[in-house]
């Protein structure tokens, strides 16, 4: 039998391991610095992004279903925003940087999601032989608007050209999660990194919110890119480095943040909890609202439950 134990001080944590073995038991105590602990729970909350994208690649899971866990998990990463981020960024540094954070988070997520919107109509003012058609195709296409949001349930021009590969709808979507995932997913893991600063206990809201939305993001990416034309090892090890990225930016938080001021440890959370907003409403409800539909308010609803519940238990 293996216990493992976590015994937080101000210097390191101790990570003390009881093997019970025939000989009988054997104690091992081994000792690690706190910023290695902020790695480690970092870890755990972004490695489902391997792990969905693996599922999402090798199963065909129905759009409804997937749908479903995008709404739950948007219930839950609003909770998550509402009694964790933006509560510890309040708590930290007051109302004004928090605020700050929120916008730039917002208006960051905003910027990137319309650079990636536009992805295809870079160079539509080429010359080229095309005919015009209000149609929606899977492979190569230029858009003449962008196709997130309510876009995307009204018809669209389109220039088609099989001569020439051009990312499609898949493609983008993708990628627009992936830019959703990395901003969000590294503000989170710095919160990650200030709990671990402030010697509190690791909240199971948060790291389990982290955890549960962003394997449902990558197995809706992962299955995107497949449809986009992307093969396994690409995605795997996208994904990967998403990971390995967000991991590191728990590390980094807790190296760089251990002392700063508090107001910009405030703002670094209210940028976290901007850009979970804006992607929530741009990209992860008008997607999957077109397959639940009635459903949408209860399945969101119970995600937020969800997180609301976990807000109240502590991981000593």
């Amino acid at each position: 039998m293996i216990i493992i134990k976590f015994e937080s001080s101000n210097l390191n944590h101790l990570l003390i391991i009881n093997f019970k073995m025939y000989y009988g038991i054997i104690n091992k105590i081994v000792m690690f610095p706190d910023f290695l602990y902020a790695s480690f729970w970092g870890f755990i909350g972004t490695f489902p992004l391997v792990i969905g994208s693996i599922l999402g690649y090798y199963f065909n899971i129905s759009k409804k279903l997937l749908a479903s866990f995008t709404i739950f998990s948007a219930g839950i990463l609003s909770s998550a925003v509402c009694f964790e981020i933006l509560f510890e960024a309040y708590s930290y540094g007051g109302l004004a940087p928090t605020v700050y954070g929120f916008l730039i988070g917002a208006f960051t997520f905003t910027i990137f999601d319309i650079i990636i919107n536009h992805l295809n109509i870079t160079n539509k003012k080429r010359e080229f032989s095309s005919k015009k058609k209000n149609y929606i195709s899977n492979h190569g296409v230029f858009f003449s608007k962008g196709i997130l949001g309510s876009l995307r349930d009204a018809l669209i021009n389109v220039y088609i050209h099989k001569s020439k590969k051009e990312y499609n709808r898949y493609q983008v979507e993708s990628l627009t999660i992936m830019t959703g995932v990395i901003l969000d997913g590294i503000p989170e893991a710095i919160a990650i990194g200030l709990l671990v600063i402030i010697g509190g206990p690791i909240s199971l809201a948060l790291v389990i919110s982290i955890l549960i939305v962003n394997l449902f993001e990558s197995l809706s990416g992962s299955t995107n890119m497949k449809l986009g034309g992307w093969n396994n090892k690409s995605i795997i090890f996208i994904w990967s480095f998403v990971t390995v990225l967000a991991t590191l930016s728990a590390t980094l938080s807790f190296i760089i943040f251990s002392n700063t001021d508090q107001y910009i440890l405030a703002m670094a959370l209210g940028i976290a909890a901007g850009a979970l907003i804006s992607l929530i409403a741009d990209v992860m409800l008008p997607e999957a609202f077109k397959e639940t539909h009635e459903l949408t308010g209860l399945l969101m609803g119970l995600g937020f439950l969800t997180s609301f519940i976990l807000s109240h238990l502590k991981f000593h």
